[in-house]
């Protein structure tokens, strides 16, 4: 999804729910995560993972990229930068 037709967020990074976990070691707790998917619900079950680690500040994004395209907030498309811990 990342780099299919939908794009993502500019200045994001590619993070897996598979490999959440591990690379959110390297993240500060206290500092906020929203996490996007297609739709909501991945990013949903992502920030409860993570909130369950410990992150304080968390939120999906309501809607997903779906949402964030009928709001027309501006898109990246190709560009792929993976982000792990």
């Amino acid at each position: 999804e990342y780099r299919g037709e939908l794009g993502h967020v500019p200045g994001s990074s590619l993070v897996p729910l598979s490999t959440l976990l591990a690379a959110s070691r390297a993240w500060s707790k206290e500092q906020p995560v929203v996490l996007i998917c297609r739709a909501g619900g991945r990013s949903g079950k992502a920030a409860m993972q993570l909130a369950a680690a410990g992150f304080k500040r968390v939120a999906s994004l309501k809607g997903g990229m779906l949402r964030w395209i009928d709001q027309a907030l501006g898109v990246e498309l190709g560009h792929i930068e993976a982000r792990q811990g």
